[in-house]
C-alpha cells in the first residue's frame, strides 16, 4: 500500500516537474520572440517580398510576437511572467493537472490589463508599429466602457479589475498583505530599539574621535605650559 501511495506521489511531482518546465520555456521563447520583435519580419500582418526574419527565435518567434502583439500590446510583456507564475504553482502543487484557477486569473488578469493600457495615450516604440497600446482587445474593451461610463469610470474599472485579477493569479489578499506590512514594521521597529541604527552608530564613532582629538591637544598644550612654566622658573 505504502509502495503505490510512493508510486503515485512520484508520478504526480514528475508530471507537476514536466509541466513546470515547459511553461518556463515557454516563459523564455516568448521573451526572446517580443524583444527581439521587428515588424519587416514575415507575419500574418506583413506584406510584400519575405527577407530572413530577424527574430531570434526565427519565423515563429515573428509570428507569435506579432499575433500577440496585435491583440494584446504591452500586455503581451506581462504573459511570460504569468507563465512563470503558473509554472510556479504547478511545481509547488501536491495534485497534478494543470492549474486551472490560477490560468483563469491569469488570464483575465492579462485582458484586464490590455484594457488599462489602452486608456493612455499612443506609445511610439518598435513594438507597437502596428499595434495599440492594450492591442485589439485592449482597444475594444476600452472603447465599450469608455462608451458606458466615460474614460474616468473605464479606467477604475480595469484598474479595481486588475488589481482583483492580480490577487487572484497571486493569491494574495488585501488583510494579508496589510498583516505582513504591519508584522514587517513592528520587527523593523524592535530592531531599531534594541539595535541603534548605521546613523547613530557612525555619529557616536564621530563624536568619539573628535572628543579623543580634543583631549589628546588639551593634553599637549598643559605639557606645553608646564615645560614653559619650568623653563621661566629656571631662568
Amino acid at each position: 500500500m505504502s509502495k503505490s501511495r510512493t508510486k503515485s506521489s512520484v508520478k504526480k511531482s514528475l508530471a507537476n516537474e514536466v509541466l513546470a518546465v515547459v511553461l518556463i520555456a515557454a516563459a523564455v521563447l516568448l521573451v526572446l520572440s517580443l524583444f527581439t520583435y521587428d515588424p519587416r519580419d514575415p507575419s500574418p500582418n506583413s506584406v510584400g517580398p519575405q527577407h530572413e526574419p530577424r527574430n531570434v527565435i526565427g519565423v515563429v518567434g515573428a509570428f507569435i510576437s506579432d499575433v500577440f502583439l496585435q491583440w494584446f500590446g504591452l500586455a503581451s510583456l506581462l504573459i511570460p511572467v504569468l507563465l512563470v507564475i503558473v509554472a510556479l504553482r504547478a511545481f509547488s502543487a501536491t495534485r497534478p493537472g494543470f492549474p486551472t484557477r490560477k490560468t483563469i486569473g491569469a488570464t483575465l488578469l492579462l485582458v484586464a490589463f490590455s484594457g488599462f493600457m489602452a486608456l493612455f495615450p499612443q506609445i511610439r516604440i518598435g513594438l507597437l508599429t502596428r499595434a495599440y497600446n492594450g492591442g485589439a482587445i485592449g482597444k475594444m474593451i476600452e472603447t465599450g466602457l469608455a462608451g458606458l461610463m466615460s474614460t474616468t469610470g473605464a479606467a477604475i474599472v480595469l484598474a479595481v479589475a486588475s488589481v482583483l485579477t492580480l490577487m487572484l493569479t497571486m493569491e494574495i489578499s488585501i488583510a494579508r498583505a496589510l498583516g505582513w506590512f504591519k508584522s514587517l514594521r513592528e520587527g523593523r521597529a524592535e530592531i531599531d530599539q534594541t539595535k541603534p541604527s548605521a546613523f547613530k552608530r557612525l555619529f557616536a564613532r564621530l563624536y568619539a574621535r573628535l572628543e579623543a582629538r580634543a583631549e589628546k591637544r588639551g593634553a599637549s598644550k598643559r605639557s606645553d605650559n608646564r615645560l614653559h612654566q619650568d623653563r621661566s622658573s629656571t631662568e
